[in-house]
């Protein structure tokens, strides 16, 4: 089963292009990120195809195609439920957060929406981390400067979506 993504643009970009590309070159990056960050052992879903197509001359649109990966589910919806989260789905969470971190992948939009969650068959949880699009490669690990921001947009996502009484807050 696949997961099937339009391109879109984020940014200043956004509005005027939406889902328009100038060249190819941006649309084949969308694909290659997550095929290196899977090499490099991030856990992601695996892309299995990308579909180009060319409209006004030089623009092209693009869906890319992963696999899916069966029984999770992102973060906003997993943390919604009556279910508070356990500190075994959030330790592993930020340790697959660290795990992209140490293999040099910005996640230039993480938030919850982007993060999976599923258990395993023995019941401990399994994260991954998705929608690698604006992500960038380096060649060693995050400085602690890009690894702090992005977890500043995760408690943004968080705090967004959820309040400060939100599923992980301390009880009262």
């Amino acid at each position: 089963r696949l997961v099937v993504k339009r391109m879109r643009r984020g940014g200043l970009a956004a509005s005027p292009w939406r889902d328009r590309f100038a060249g190819t070159a941006r649309l084949l990056r969308n694909l290659s990120v997550p095929i290196e960050a899977r090499r490099r052992g991030v856990p992601t879903a695996a892309p299995a195809a990308l579909l180009m197509e060319q409209g006004p001359p030089g623009l092209y649109r693009g869906w890319l195609a992963t696999d899916e990966i069966l029984g999770a589910e992102d973060l906003l919806t997993r943390w919604a439920g009556t279910r508070p989260p356990g500190e075994s789905e959030v330790a592993e969470v930020l340790r697959t957060v660290r795990r992209m971190h140490d293999a040099g992948v910005e996640h230039r939009d993480l938030n919850l929406g982007n993060l999976l969650l599923r258990s395993r068959e023995d019941g401990t949880p399994e994260a991954f981390v998705v929608d690698l699009d604006a992500a960038r490669l380096r060649d060693g690990p995050l400085p602690v400067g890009k690894r702090r921001a992005a977890l500043r947009r995760m408690e943004r996502s968080y705090l967004k979506r959820f309040g400060e009484r939100g599923p992980l807050a301390a009880p009262r």
